[in-house]
């Protein structure tokens, strides 16, 4: 998951993105340590809309190149 990537780039602390999901920062956290390796779609979709980004850029699968 490109979490941490994300909300670095949009200059955002875990903190500010808990406020602003609603999102509990802990669970952030584990997320992004990799330790919620498959957190519940409701929280990754919070987590997407709070950053202005779309679940593939969060979420890229990585199936996706090899398929054609």
């Amino acid at each position: 998951m490109n979490l941490a990537t994300i909300r670095q780039q949009k200059g955002l602390s875990q903190q500010e993105l808990s406020r602003r999901s609603g999102v509990a920062q802990s669970v952030i956290s584990d997320i992004e340590k990799g330790k919620t390796p498959a957190p519940r779609i409701n929280t990754v979709l919070a987590l997407a809309q709070s950053l202005g980004c779309t679940l593939e850029e969060l979420v890229p699968n990585e199936n996706a190149a090899g398929e054609r």
